[in-house]
């Protein structure tokens, strides 16, 4: 059964697509797509198929493309993958708003970084133009604090950007894990299909890793581990983790565990 609204796109690709906010909406167009690998020199044709993009609670949390000859085998492949996505669906909404945190918190920790070097150039050379160029970004980051907390700040900037920066760590933390929490059996619930792109797809701090939706889940998932270390979901974790294309040296690097221990938990 399936708790994943699914909602045929009738409008071009480029079109808006409807606020989703009160729920999971899985969208899918049938049409002409076109395939290849235009990026990497190939060749490209077009050919019938279905594009879904699955949001969540207003995240766009995925997109997928399938070749599909017919409007019929669009329709139940949407059916089949709302099935699929359905016990995943309080993990993945968990995800996504860590990775907001996360950026956000990265975003603030880029802007105090440059305020602080910028006043501190202004300090040792003490000319207009570094003063001026502190006072700005000072403004800019302002501005920032401003845009993320609806509110007016009038402390210094940099500490206060610090201090919100570490706010919304804490808050990807107690999402990842709750994430974790929520996450369902993953003995008895294999990967995502590999068509489905997660949010790495568009992240260019993320270029080089795979974008794919079941590389994402497991590597936070393995990162949620780590804070919380509950003993019932490490081994089945593992393993998914494994399955799902991360290294063996990265799961080490993520939970603390030994690689013996991970060899160990692959093989059993």
């Amino acid at each position: 059964m399936s708790n994943v609204a699914i909602i045929e796109a009738r409008t071009g690709a480029h079109d808006a697509i409807p606020d989703s906010s009160g729920g999971a909406v899985l969208y899918w167009r049938w049409a002409s797509l076109p395939w290849g690998e235009p990026d990497r020199g190939g060749a490209v044709w077009h050919e019938n198929g279905v594009a879904m993009r699955l949001h969540h609670l207003g995240h766009h949390v995925a997109s997928a493309r399938w070749k599909c000859p017919s409007r019929s085998d669009a329709e139940d492949v949407a059916e089949e993958e709302a099935t699929a996505l359905t016990p995943w669906l309080e993990t993945l909404a968990h995800l996504m708003a860590a990775e907001a945190a996360i950026k956000s918190a990265r975003n603030l920790r880029g802007w105090e970084n440059r305020y602080r070097e910028a006043c501190d150039e202004a300090d040792m050379w003490g000319d207009h133009y570094t003063q001026a160029h502190a006072r700005d970004l000072g403004d800019e980051l302002l501005h920032e604090l401003r845009r993320i907390t609806g509110e007016q700040v009038d402390t210094e900037p940099a500490s206060t950007a610090a201090a919100l920066a570490a706010t919304h760590t804490t808050l990807s933390e107690r999402h990842l894990s709750a994430a974790l929490g929520y996450a369902p059996d993953m003995g008895a619930h294999p990967q995502f299909d590999e068509a489905w792109e997660g949010p790495w797809a568009r992240d260019h701090d993320h270029r080089g890793q795979p974008s794919d939706l079941s590389y994402f889940t497991a590597h936070r998932l393995l990162r949620a581990w780590a804070l919380t270390r509950p003993a019932v979901s490490r081994d089945t974790l593992v393993r998914w983790a494994i399955e799902a294309g991360v290294t063996k040296a990265l799961v080490s690097q993520l939970t603390g565990l030994a690689r013996t221990t991970i060899d160990r938990i692959a093989t059993s």
